[in-house]
């Protein structure tokens, strides 16, 4: 026994029968996820329609303020020819097109040159130094400095030598450091760029390696943590990129997710700026 189909109503042809459930999420940070199911004709060709379409990236069909676009979507088949296709859609609750950063921060330690800890000052011609370098009342024990050649008429120069070690207690408990655990803050952050600000993801990609630019865009990076002093920014700097694009690509109609490390220098001393560049163009202007 065989079972005819018989046509009425809505033909359920490409783009389909919007049904009547659906729902809308929109995060702390920005992201607004939609999804919405069709109805649609099973017919091999008229599914090739409906796939061709939401792959491009078609609007959310209401207006709630702002633009998603459909980046995924699922098929299945029901009776009597008709396929459901469930649609998913992205975008950016925000009037600037990019969320809010999501940030997570971990404080750890790192080993650096004995030399950059702020208790080490530099050696002066008396002989004298900081608290680690030792001073004239404990010269056995206290840091070694070469004398370094200096054009004539320039002051001496030195260099460190190591930590001394005396052949009479007490013994120096700095023997042999060269190196000292400096605490660090590295601050991992998440934005995600909208349609029309992807753009400010790929010149964040480009950025890896730098300072960050300017304070501006220290504060949309880090918000709501900032360090703290003069120019904070020059403390920035930006260690790893990744991104992640989220939509269709060759049409345009995609959002870019860029998850970035940036690393913060010590208060005192901060990033050496003939080292470091500071990133010639800001982000988010």
């Amino acid at each position: 026994m065989t079972t005819t189909r018989t046509d009425f109503g809505n033909d359920l042809l490409n783009p389909g029968k919007r049904q009547p459930s659906g729902s809308v999420s929109i995060d702390a940070y920005g992201i607004a996820q939609a999804q919405l199911t069709f109805a649609v004709d099973s017919d091999p060709a008229n599914l090739t329609d409906v796939i061709d379409t939401y792959s491009t990236g078609v609007d959310y069909p209401d207006d709630l303020g702002f633009t998603m676009k459909s980046y995924k979507y699922h098929l299945s088949s029901a009776k009597g020819g008709v396929s459901m296709l469930t649609v998913d859609y992205i975008g950016v609750a925000r009037g600037i097109d990019y969320t809010d950063a999501q940030i997570t921060g971990v404080a750890n330690t790192m080993a650096q040159p004995i030399e950059t800890h702020p208790n080490f000052t530099t050696h002066d011609i008396r002989f004298v130094a900081g608290p680690l370098a030792g001073t004239n009342s404990n010269p056995y024990n206290g840091a070694i400095f070469v004398p370094v050649n200096t054009p004539p008429g320039v002051a001496p120069q030195y260099s460190f030598g190591g930590f001394a070690v005396s052949n009479t207690p007490p013994q120096n408990k700095k023997a042999g450091i060269r190196q000292y655990l400096r605490p660090m803050v590295n601050i991992r952050g998440q934005i995600l760029f909208g349609f029309t600000a992807v753009a400010k993801a790929y010149k964040l990609a480009n950025m890896s390696g730098m300072i960050v630019h300017d304070t501006s865009d220290l504060t949309k990076l880090v918000a709501p943590v900032i360090p703290g002093g003069v120019d904070p920014y020059k403390k920035a700097l930006i260690t790893s990129v990744n991104i992640e694009a989220i939509g269709s690509i060759e049409s345009g109609k995609h959002v870019v997710k860029a998850t970035y490390d940036l690393m913060i220098a010590n208060d005192t001393i901060g990033w050496d700026l003939d080292v470091y560049q500071i990133s010639p163009v800001s982000i988010f202007s």
